[in-house]
C-alpha cells in the first residue's frame, strides 16, 4: 500500500485520521500488556497535537513557514486551544474527489493494523465497520476495491465473498459491511473503526452514530477508537450536524474541498454541469456547499452574516416578545428593535401554554415594558387557554401590550418581509440572531417548503423546524411588513394594538 499515490486533498485526510498511528501502534504491536494510557504519557501526546495543529495551519496557509506561524499570535493561539488529535473526520466535497477510494485505502490500513497487534491486552473487539445507504452499493463498490487492495490475503479463507456482511480476517480481526439500516446490528460490538459513506443520505446519522456507533468506539477502544465519515452535502441534515462537531469537540476535524480539488474532473465537465444543474445543485455536487435545495424558506439566512454576538438589553429598551401558540410546543423569541434592524438576543420552547410563558418572561424582564406579537388567531378560545379565556386576555392580564393584526398575514408574505430583513435588493441586512439562539438558528436554516407554489405556498411541518420561525414571522409582518402600493391596508389584515 505504500506505492498507492494520494492526491493532495486525499492525503490530507489519510493523515488526520491516521495522525495518532504513531502513539497507537508501538502498543498494539508490542507483545507486553501495556495499556496505551501507561504508554502515552500527557507531555508525549501534548506535543504530538501540537505537531499535528501546527502542520494543519501550514497546509491552510501555504504560503506560510514554520517561523511565521511560530511568530504569529494568532497562529499560536489557534494551536493551544487543540486538545487532542482528531480521531473522529467528517470530509464533506464535491463528487469525484475519490471518496471511496480513500475509504478502502484506510481501511485497508486499520486492517493491517490489527492484524500485525500482538498486544495480549487488545486481542479482542478487533472490528472494522463500513456502511453505506445501502448493502448493495457498499459491495458492488467496496468489494472490487478491497479485491484491488489484496484485502483477500487478510483473510483467514484466503478469499473475499462479494456479497457477504461480514468478512472474519486473521488475528480475529472481523469486517462488517453493510447499510445505515444495518447499523443497528453493530450495538455492542466494540469497534476500532467505523467508515460512513454517502453519510448524507441518511436522516438518522447523528442518532445512530450517537446511540450506536460512538458507544461501540468509547467502550471497547477508549482514546484509540477512530471513525471517518464523507458525503457530498445534500443541505442541513445530520451530516451537516456531523460536520459542526469540530466547533465544540477537538478530537473532531472536518474538511470540505470542492471541484478544484479533484484531479478527476475536467473543465469541461464543470462547464456541462453548470449549463445542466440549477446553481443551488451545483453548488451542493462540485462546491460542497450546504446551501439547501430551491424549497428553502429562508434561504439568504447565513451563519457567517447574521450570527453575531449581540448586546443585551440596555435599561432603556422595550423588550420585544413574539410568540407561536401551541400547547406543549410553545415556543417564542425575544429581541430588540435598533434602528430599522431586529436583534434577536434569546429564543425559548415548549413552554406548556400562554400562562406558562407569560410567567417566564415576567420572571426574566421585571419591570420593564414587554411587547408581544402573538399569532393573530390569539383572539380565539384556544385549547392553550384555560377555559373562559383566550390568549390575548392571558397576555394583557400579565400587563403585556400585544400587537397583533386582525387576522393571519399570507404565509408568502410574511416570509418575503422576513427575507428582505435578512438581505434586500441593496445587500443590506437588517436582522441578526445572537448564537445563543439555537432553536431559531435551526429552524431558519432547515424550514421547507412543502408545496412552492408562491399562490398556495405551504410549509413542511413534519420536522417541527416551523414554531420559532412562525414566532418571527408575526413580528416581522407587523413591524415591517410587505405593503402593496394598491390598498392602504397591510396584508393579512389591520394591524392592531392592545
Amino acid at each position: 500500500m505504500s506505492r498507492i499515490e494520494l492526491h493532495s486533498a486525499q492525503a490530507r485526510v489519510f493523515r488526520a485520521i491516521t495522525a495518532i498511528d504513531s502513539l497507537i501502534k508501538p502498543v498494539l504491536l508490542t507483545t507486553a500488556p501495556i495499556k496505551f494510557e501507561e504508554y502515552v504519557t500527557p507531555e508525549r501526546y501534548k506535543k504530538a497535537v501540537k505537531e499535528f495543529w501546527i502542520k494543519e495551519w501550514l497546509l491552510e496557509n501555504p504560503d506560510m513557514s514554520l517561523r511565521d506561524v511560530l511568530n504569529l499570535p494568532e497562529a499560536i493561539d489557534w494551536v493551544n486551544s487543540k486538545e487532542d488529535l482528531p480521531r473522529h473526520v467528517v470530509l464533506n466535497s464535491t463528487r469525484a474527489l475519490g471518496k471511496s477510494f480513500l475509504q478502502a485505502i484506510i481501511i485497508v490500513h486499520m486492517l493491517d493494523m490489527l492484524v500485525r497487534a500482538r498486544n495480549p491486552l487488545y486481542q479482542r473487539n478487533k472490528n472494522i465497520a463500513l456502511a453505506s445507504p445501502t448493502h448493495d452499493q457498499t459491495s458492488d463498490i467496496y468489494s472490487p476495491l478491497f479485491h484491488e487492495l489484496n484485502v483477500p490475503s487478510y483473510c483467514k479463507s484466503g478469499k473475499m465473498a462479494r456479497k457477504a456482511n461480514s468478512h472474519e480476517l486473521l488475528n480475529n480481526v472481523m469486517l462488517f459491511m453493510g447499510s445505515f439500516e444495518s447499523i443497528e446490528r453493530w450495538r455492542g460490538k466494540g469497534l476500532f473503526y467505523v467508515c460512513l459513506d454517502e453519510a448524507s443520505s441518511t436522516n438518522t446519522l447523528k442518532d445512530d452514530y450517537d446511540a450506536v456507533i460512538a458507544p461501540a468506539i468509547s467502550t471497547r477502544w477508549p482514546n484509540i477508537g477512530r471513525s471517518l465519515i464523507t458525503s457530498t452535502p445534500l443541505g442541513y441534515n445530520s451530516f451537516y450536524d456531523m460536520y459542526t462537531l469540530e466547533e465544540r469537540n477537538s478530537s473532531w476535524l472536518s474538511y470540505t474541498f470542492d471541484y478544484t480539488h479533484s484531479p478527476f474532473i475536467s473543465k469541461k465537465e464543470i462547464k456541462l454541469a453548470k449549463a445542466s444543474m440549477d446553481p443551488v445543485t451545483f453548488a451542493s455536487e462540485y462546491l460542497a456547499s450546504f446551501e439547501e435545495s430551491g424549497n428553502t424558506i429562508f434561504y439568504p439566512f447565513d451563519r457567517s452574516i447574521h450570527i453575531r454576538n449581540l448586546d443585551w438589553f440596555e435599561d432603556y429598551e422595550d423588550i420585544h416578545c413574539a410568540i407561536d401558540m401551541n400547547v406543549g410546543v410553545m415556543a417564542f423569541i425575544i429581541f430588540a428593535i435598533r434602528g430599522n434592524q431586529i436583534h434577536v438576543l434569546k429564543d425559548y420552547k415548549n413552554a406548556y401554554n400562554t400562562d406558562e410563558a407569560c410567567k417566564i418572561i415576567q420572571s426574566e424582564f421585571p419591570n420593564k415594558k414587554v411587547i408581544v406579537y402573538p399569532d393573530p388567531t390569539c383572539r380565539a378560545r384556544k385549547t392553550s387557554s384555560p377555559i373562559g379565556m383566550t390568549d390575548m386576555t392571558i397576555l394583557k392580564s400579565y400587563g403585556f401590550s400585544v400587537r397583533a393584526k386582525t387576522v393571519s398575514p399570507k404565509i408568502i408574505d410574511s416570509v418575503n418581509a422576513v427575507n428582505r430583513l435578512l438581505l434586500n435588493g441593496n445587500h443590506e441586512v437588517n436582522l441578526f440572531v445572537h448564537p445563543r439562539c439555537k432553536e431559531l438558528i435551526t429552524c431558519l436554516e432547515r424550514l421547507i417548503w412543502k408545496d412552492t407554489d408562491a399562490g398556495d405556498a405551504i410549509i413542511d411541518k413534519t420536522q417541527g423546524y416551523d414554531h420559532a420561525t412562525d414566532c418571527l414571522r408575526y413580528a416581522v409582518d407587523y413591524l415591517f411588513p410587505i405593503v402593496r402600493t394598491d390598498s392602504k391596508r397591510r396584508q393579512g389584515g389591520v394591524a392592531t394594538q392592545f
